[in-house]
């Protein structure tokens, strides 16, 4: 899976959940009010389905940014 098709999947998902069109880099939950508790543990969710991936709970609570949530998937699917 290409960079592109990660953040585009990505983008999809938090258009969904939190309906945010754009997606930069360094969109974060202390930045964003939408995001909050419940929807980051919906949004983990969403990231497993879509990505065939397992999130533990310590990567979980790393994954505070869109940044973050890119790096920690491209780990998991390399």
């Amino acid at each position: 899976m290409t960079n592109k098709q990660i953040s585009e999947k990505l983008q999809k998902i938090f258009f969904e959940l939190l309906e945010i069109k754009n997606l930069p880099p360094d969109l974060s939950m202390q930045n964003t009010p939408e995001w909050d508790s419940l929807k980051h543990l919906q949004l983990l969710t969403e990231i497993e389905k879509t990505f065939n991936i397992e999130i533990d709970f310590r990567d979980s609570l790393k994954m505070t940014s869109v940044k973050e949530i890119e790096e920690l998937i491209k780990s998991k699917i390399s």
